[in-house]
């Protein structure tokens, strides 16, 4: 049953998934679920609780040899990192030509 949750949240891909919501794909009890199946993966780092629900953690990700979604959140940071570099890469070419054009004439 921890698999059948585990592989439950993971093709969820990364969104989280509310505990009725679990209980009615499983087909078992939402007390059972939350009693008896929950308190292991959380404890062993398989599945994290937040707000939103449950997610699967990239312990589970790993345990099925998978590679975990990246959230809107890195791809939103990582398009920023990717930005800043490129517009310093500019900078530099700019400053660079800017420095040939004002060297005194020998």
């Amino acid at each position: 049953m921890d698999l059948n949750l585990l592989e439950l949240l993971i093709s969820n891909k990364g969104k989280p998934m509310g505990l009725s919501t679990i209980a009615a794909a499983l087909s078992e009890d939402e007390g059972t679920i939350e009693d008896a199946i929950e308190p292991y993966l959380l404890a062993n780092g398989y599945i994290e609780r937040t707000a939103r629900g449950r997610v699967a953690s990239i312990k589970s990700y790993e345990l099925f040899r998978l590679s975990p979604p990246i959230n809107k959140q890195e791809e939103g940071q990582l398009f920023f990192e990717t930005t800043i570099l490129f517009l310093l890469l500019i900078a530099a070419i700019v400053l660079y030509f800017l420095s040939d054009l004002f060297q005194p004439f020998f």
